[in-house]
């Protein structure tokens, strides 16, 4: 599935709450929340509207302060069920790779998600592994230099929720692999 542009991000959701136009500060939050996946901005924004967290009184939609406040805010079920049924679809090390991932500073290198990765696995696998999630949507590679390929997370609910699943002790322990991956990066690289 292809992203939506902001124009078509506009129309969808301004028939979707049924308003005449979104705010361009909105529109960049459903596109950063859900890498401009329609579906997932439509039922975004569908639930901050029945929860009252949208400003219609101006000329452009917008959300209402205490959302832009907020350090995180809570993923409506819908798109929950939606973001899990998918990543529950992928093959095992394509989702040891996304929880990896998850816990990098963005953006990471497939060299940092090798080395973290608990078995061996070849650069090629990796690299085919991480095409894969580029193609899917999971992840996009971020403009760089000369040299290896930076990725991150293609939204940041994939990013989120694929956290808040994973027990403390998982999190420790896939931070431990990537902290002594980036200290060999440091130290060799």
């Amino acid at each position: 599935m292809e992203g939506f542009s902001s124009v078509q991000i506009n129309k969808l959701v301004s028939q979707s709450i049924r308003v005449d136009e979104i705010a361009s500060d909105f529109i960049e939050f459903l596109q950063e929340k859900t890498g401009d996946h329609p579906q997932l901005c439509k039922e975004l924004a569908i639930n901050l509207s029945e929860k009252g967290l949208i400003n219609e009184s101006s000329s452009k939609a917008n959300l209402n302060p205490m959302v832009w406040a907020a350090d995180h805010y809570e993923v409506p079920i819908e798109i929950h069920k939606s973001v899990i049924g998918r990543i529950d679809q992928l093959p095992v090390p394509q989702q040891v790779i996304l929880k990896i991932a998850t816990l990098a500073e963005e953006p990471f290198t497939a060299d940092i998600i090798r080395k973290a990765y608990p078995i061996n696995l070849d650069d090629g696998s990796i690299a085919r592994h991480m095409d894969d999630l580029e193609r899917m949507r999971f992840l996009r590679h971020t403009p760089s230099g000369p040299g290896e390929r930076l990725y991150k997370f293609d939204n940041t609910i994939t990013r989120d929720e694929l956290k808040s699943l994973m027990p403390v002790k998982k999190i420790n322990e896939i931070q431990s692999l990537i902290t002594m991956a980036s200290g060999f990066l440091f130290h060799h690289g």
